[in-house]
């Protein structure tokens, strides 16, 4: 027995914690914290996997420990395609005022500075705040920088406000005190790109190369008495590349048979260099993808790859390629993780990636450019050629040859391309999912519409992107589009505004029918009353309110002496909140209500001295008003929160919060308020009873902007600043569903409707399921072979079938008095008789079909869906006997060894199947009983076992997260598919096409694969419980799946995008930039 193995030693992968005892130290971690401690601004800029994060986190807490004070911020939790920059800038100033405590101020500062930029208020803020309240050193870090590249906007500007700050520091002091360090993957010309604009040439570069074999063997007293050799072999492979150092060394640490070199390479070859171990390996698939995919954003896409592809070449033969970061292909070559750098010149990063991404695979993923080029460059070969040596007749011919077959190899290379980039955008589909990027998302699928590579993965993508039962959208693509809606009180009109076009229109909702367009200023607002659409002119004093539709102006409200700063409204209310300043610049403020239908003013409060902040709130009937009093009206670092009744002017409640909250929502009777606290959670609090009823604590980063009541007061709606709002009942919690893709959200006074707004208007009904569709409860799934899908049932005990591919419910069958339990199928349910002389008896639970009877009592027991063969098997004995389907007598009787669990007839009743061993799988012939064979290709035990709907396939799904697909006919494997090792597959199925895998994990999703190439297609989240079982449809458009929360759940594809398209007049996208 080895000894001195510690298997949780290593970290395989995401930052290591502070405490992690397999951090290794390099050069880099005292060159950041003496360039920091030296107040030197700082960037790391490198690939993928190379400890950034970890190097930051522990410079960072170094500096915390001699009391400066340090904020790192993610850029990836600031918002995507979805953010405006001054979402962007306001996420990264409240994200800088949590941490330093400076949050209210920060806020107040923003609110008071709205004539400026959100990038001067930024670093405003910075200096006119933070500067000012924290008297200690401050570093500033910046991660994941190279997520700017996927904003709307240009972020040339922030990059060259931090080098303003350090300019600054000569000139002013304060300056001195922050520092700033930058960190992602990326080229210094990437942080400003505009050629006009000066250089991001400021700092202190700071350079992680891979560990040393010295650096790593620090590492070795984990891997017992041969640690030291170990170790070696790790970095021979590696070259002390951070990510599979950690990986391999994991694996070495798990496995206490490894004692060798010999054995290491073995390992190495197994799980590296495997036919699939490219797509599966997460390190490998990930440096492959940003190599393919790092000219994306540049001009000709295709020829960058060329370029990159060709540059790899010359340095996986060991020809010069220099490492000049001017140069756009070496740097973002450099950047992709397949190379390095000696100081001079590129050379291939590790023994690993020589083997992996070979010239081979240069040729497979060469675009058609690369061999046009070569086409080319032979033609004119042969020009040159024919000019001076006509004669030379024989060469001309075959450089002809060679051009033709270099065409049909360019046309092969272009097929395969094209599937390549087809998966490629379906794996892509999710970033820019969770990056609020949904114009992407629809560009990709209208471009791969026609597709011939496409199958369900398109159709679940467009119906993740078109979820609700009805859509609104003006027919037009540009950047920054955002446009909202509203309804009218019966439903019946939905408006449409449009910040680009700076338009309303409205539109019927049963004919489609565009009523009417109208131009919007930036100062009218859309309200929604109960008589139908208005708008209010902020900017005018008294404000007008106009009908949208007649345009006749109804009348004005506001106070002849202020200025109206916020308009606060209500969907399907005549009230509206007015936030006033006092004339003659008196500090101070007033907040009042105004009914729409009469003008007249309903409520007033404040005053000079008194100032008012935002958030504010009202319920919809006017009769209760929130109000948050400025800090003069509280103590130091603390704010109240005030509910009044207007008619009374009453205080219903008051209570107090550290923070500023994120946000207000008084329900439609006022008597629940939904608000975030702006640090933790989301909060429910009855108004009248003074207490709390409802809370969902946020997830470390998560921060929601926005939440409201619906269904009356039944759900409520909460939204963060990535797109995401969760639906839960009020005040129990309980989750109902998730809408992403948006960026704001209202509910209606008349139904349980929500209008969801981003690039178009989406309607949700939140009586009905949010995301999948909902078929009931049940704790797994089969296929009866009846054209029906059989919903196992816990409470009530029975089984429930549904239509395949229709999903309509059918009749329940109960389970019988003495109910044993039903076949892995649904086809059959077994019972016991009780007496006596115990018995077994088989029945269809559908129909009245002779039962089978046995005079014994099994521990398990499978059967087909004909009724040709069952397999039982007897306690104590461990044998597994076939019976007869037509006379209940013993046909065979083999004794399992070693039986595990589990037992299988398959569909057509040719094969009985059991689990033996620790991870095997023995075959025996349904008929006679003889082995027919023991398939061993798991490494932990396995979970399951399923069948394709043709029952030509079968699947063993494992502990150690594969999924691996069997013939049936010769029992050979044709196709593995590994997900997450750390998960176990429940569940598996086939497309009927035979062109899609399943999968299901008990980390509660599901992924999609194609089964020709075993490349993960698509990762959707089922549930926070395990997915327990995973069909499709027969029709293959539909995935059903059954899970630990009891729901079963049904995603179903869409062919075509289902939103009404409003038509756009020529006049209003003239100055729209597209």
């Amino acid at each position: 027995m080895v000894v001195g193995r510690e298997s949780n030693f290593f970290v395989s992968g995401g930052t290591l914690p502070l405490d992690a005892s397999s951090y290794v130290e390099r050069n880099c971690d005292q060159q950041l914290f003496e360039a920091l401690r030296n107040a030197q601004y700082c960037y790391v800029l490198n690939s993928r996997q190379m400890g950034k994060s970890s190097l930051s986190i522990r410079t960072l807490a170094k500096l915390e420990q001699m009391g400066w004070c340090t904020v790192s911020i993610d850029l990836t939790q600031m918002g995507g395609r979805n953010v405006t920059p001054d979402q962007w800038y306001i996420g990264m100033a409240a994200e800088l005022g949590r941490v330093l405590g400076l949050r209210a101020e920060i806020l107040a500062y923003w609110k008071a500075k709205s004539e400026f930029g959100p990038m001067r208020r930024f670093f405003g803020a910075l200096r006119e705040v933070v500067l000012e309240k924290v008297e200690q050193p401050i570093v500033l870090c910046i991660d994941e920088i190279d997520a700017t590249r996927n904003l709307p906007f240009d972020t040339d500007e922030f990059f060259a406000g931090i080098r303003e700050c350090f300019n600054r520091r000569v000139q002013d002091p304060a300056f001195q005190r922050l520092t700033f360090c930058i960190l992602g993957v990326a080229v210094p010309s990437d942080l400003i790109r505009n050629p006009t604009t000066t250089p991001f040439n400021i700092g202190e570069r700071v350079y992680l190369r891979d560990f040393t074999v010295e650096e790593m063997r620090r590492l070795a007293s984990a891997l017992g008495p041969n640690g030291d050799t170990l170790i070696e072999r790790v970095h021979y492979w590696t070259g002390g590349h951070p990510f599979l150092s950690q990986s391999l060394c994991a694996a070495i640490a798990a496995d206490p048979a490894i004692q060798t070199s010999k054995q290491v390479d073995d390992l190495i070859e197994k799980e590296l260099f495997g036919p699939k171990a490219r797509d599966r390996n997460v390190n490998l698939a990930d440096v492959a993808n940003r190599a393919l995919n790092a000219g994306f954003a540049e001009p000709d896409p295709e020829r960058f790859r060329a370029d990159l592809l060709s540059a790899y070449a010359r340095a996986l033969k060991g020809k010069p390629v220099t490492d000049d970061e001017a140069n756009r292909v070496a740097s973002l070559l450099k950047l992709s993780g397949l190379v390095r750098s000696d100081g001079m010149r590129l050379r291939p990063r590790n023994r690993i990636y020589q083997r992996v991404f070979d010239a081979e695979w240069i040729q497979e993923n060469m675009p058609g450019q690369e061999l046009l080029r070569l086409q080319q460059s032979f033609r004119r070969g042969i020009i040159r050629a024919t000019a001076a040596y006509a004669a030379v007749l024989a060469t001309v011919a075959a450089f002809g040859i060679f051009a033709w077959t270099s065409q049909r190899r360019a046309e092969a290379a272009t097929v395969a391309l094209d599937r390549e980039l087809y998966i490629a955008d379906m794996n892509n589909l999710r970033l820019f999912e969770e990056n609020g990027d949904t114009p992407r998302i629809a560009q990709i699928l209208e471009r791969t519409k026609n597709s011939p590579y496409r199958s369900i993965e398109w159709g679940l993508w467009m119906k993740r992107l078109h979820d609700a039962k009805e859509e609104y959208t003006l027919d037009y693509r540009a950047p920054g589009k955002r446009e909202n809606g509203y309804l009218t009180w019966d439903g019946r009109l939905i408006c449409l505004t449009d910040d680009v076009t700076m338009t309303a229109t409205v539109i019927d909702r049963t004919s489609k029918r565009t009523i009417c367009t109208r131009n919007l200023t930036p100062t009218q607002q859309v309200v929604a009353t109960k008589t139908g659409f208005l708008t209010v002119d902020t900017q005018v004093t008294p404000a007008p309110v106009v009908d949208l539709i007649s345009r006749k102006e109804l009348r004005r409200i506001g106070n002849p002496d202020g200025r109206i700063s916020t308009l606060e409204t209500r969907p399907n209310s005549d009230i509206v909140l007015t936030l006033e300043e006092l004339p003659n610049k008196v500090p101070g403020g007033r907040v009042d209500l105004w009914n729409l239908t009469t003008g007249h003013q309903t409520f007033c409060w404040g005053g000079p001295g008194l100032s008012i902040e935002l958030p504010v709130a009202f319920s919809r009937d006017g009769s209760r008003v929130l109000i948050t009093p400025g800090r003069g009206a509280g103590k130091a670092g603390l704010r109240n929160v005030v509910v009044m009744e207007p008619s009374s002017h009453r205080e219903v409640d008051r209570f107090t919060l550290e923070d500023s909250g994120a946000f207000y929502d008084l329900s439609d009777s006022g008597k629940y308020l939904l608000y975030g606290d702006g640090k933790s959670g989301t909060i429910g609090r009855d108004v009248d009873r003074h207490e709390t009823i409802y809370r969902r604590l946020w997830s470390p980063g998560e921060t929601r902007t926005a939440g409201c009541f619906s269904d009356g007061e039944q759900k409520v709606v909460t939204l963060d600043r990535t797109g995401k709002a969760i639906v839960e009942e009020f005040p129990t919690g309980n989750p109902l569903g998730t809408i992403l893709n948006i960026w704001n959200l209202s509910g209606t006074a008349s139904s349980s409707e929500i209008v969801a707004a981003s690039a178009s208007v989406r309607l949700f009904d939140l009586r009905n399921s949010v995301g999948p569709r909902i078929l009931g409860q049940g704790d797994r799934i089969g296929r009866n072979g009846q054209n029906n899908l059989a919903v196992f049932q816990v409470s009530p005990r029975g089984l429930l079938r549904f239509s395949d591919p229709g999903l309509v419910q059918g009749r329940l069958s109960p389970a019988p008095a003495h109910f044993r339990g039903y076949t892995y199928n649904g086809r059959w349910q077994v019972e016991y008789t009780k007496g006596a002389a115990q018995a077994t008896i088989f029945t269809d639970p559908f129909s009245d079909a002779k039962p089978i009877r046995l005079p014994m009592v099994p521990i398990n027991f499978s059967g087909g869906i004909a009724r040709d063969v069952f397999a039982i098997l007897m306690p104590q004995t461990s044998d597994i006997l076939g019976i007869s389907g037509e006379t209940g007598e013993v046909l065979w009787k083999y004794h399992a060894e070693g039986w595990r669990n589990g037992l299988w007839v398959s569909p057509r009743g040719d094969s009985v199947f059991a689990f033996v061993g620790a991870a095997a799988l023995l075959v025996l012939d349904a008929h006679t009983g003889k082995v027919r064979a023991r398939l061993e290709r798991h490494n932990l035990r396995i979970t399951n076992l399923t069948f394709s709907a043709d029952g030509k396939s079968f699947f063993t799904c494992g502990a150690d997260g594969r999924a691996v697909l069997w013939d049936m006919a010769s029992l050979t494997e044709k196709m593995e598919f590994q997900g997450n090792v750390a998960q176990r597959i429940g569940g598996a199925d086939l497309s009927p096409d035979g062109k899609r895998v399943v999968t299901a994990n008990d980390g509660g999703s599901w992924q999609l694969w194609d089964a020709v190439t075993g490349v993960q297609l698509a990762d959707m989240k089922a549930s926070n419980g395990s997915v327990r079982s995973i069909l499709f449809t027969a029709d293959g458009k539909k995935v059903v799946a059954a899970c630990e929360d009891g729901k079963i759940r049904a995603w179903e594809s869409s062919e075509r995008d289902p939103s009404c398209r409003v038509p756009v007049s020529a006049s209003s996208l003239k100055d729209v930039r597209r």
